[in-house]
């Protein structure tokens, strides 16, 4: 394993430790995705799962998963208050329009005893820019939202929401993913794009990106991580 990927999964197993998800505990899981990376992990957690999902094709490609999945909307659901004791939306509030975050993070506080919310952060490094304005205009073709925000928009949301913020937890990569690894990365990102009916300006602009960040390495941003309740 790669230094770049080491440092990718103690950051990830650092990140999860510190929701204190413990087995048996009942957790809302916002969201399935391209890849059910969340329910996954929660479910290694040894967590009680109900993944909340709009997207009727996502309910199907993960239907054999070991948990509850229920269709419906983040803004507003038909749970009971206080329904779970965790509310986790990892990864995927910035794929929804901002107006509607503070109503989102209200319905998490409204069905669980402590809210979780992850995000990364806009980034500084060139490369990273690059390859984060890629994924805008893939998710604009796709009609959707890709906007990361930095650790003080979040914290206004959740004082705007009434939430009482218990603890931030902010993780900053060291290493870049660059050579062969970041060669590898990118031709299974154009694969995924290709797999998409991307424009073929993406596909370009993501061919000119592999050939960077081979040469100059990519820095992912920073992730901060929210522990919030009522």
């Amino acid at each position: 394993m790669t230094i770049f990927n080491e440092e990718k999964n103690k950051i990830e197993q650092e990140l999860w430790a510190s929701t204190g998800i413990k087995p048996g505990n009942s957790v809302l899981d916002i969201g399935l995705g391209n890849r059910p990376h969340s329910a996954i992990k929660l479910l290694e957690l040894g967590a009680n799962v109900t993944v909340l999902e709009k997207s009727i094709e996502a309910i199907r490609r993960n239907c054999e998963l070991d948990l509850k999945i229920v269709e419906g909307d983040i803004t507003s659901t038909d749970f009971c208050d206080n329904e779970f004791d965790y509310a986790v939306a990892y990864f995927i509030l910035h794929e929804i329009p901002e107006e509607l975050h503070i109503s989102a993070v209200k319905e998490l506080l409204r069905v669980s005893g402590k809210v979780i919310i992850a995000e990364p952060t806009p980034g500084t490094d060139p490369v990273y820019k690059d390859y984060y304005r890629i994924f805008q205009d893939v998710m604009k073709v796709r009609s959707g939202i890709e906007e990361y925000q930095n650790l003080e928009y979040w914290r206004k949301i959740l004082q705007s929401a009434g939430a009482k913020e218990l603890k931030t937890v902010t993780k900053v990569s060291k290493e870049k993913i660059t050579g062969e690894e970041a060669e590898e990365f990118m031709n299974n990102l154009i694969e995924y794009l290709e797999s998409l009916d991307m424009p073929s300006g993406i596909l370009e602009r993501a061919e000119e990106l592999k050939i960077k960040m081979i040469r100059l390495g990519m820095l992912y941003s920073e992730i901060n991580l929210f522990i919030a309740e009522s």
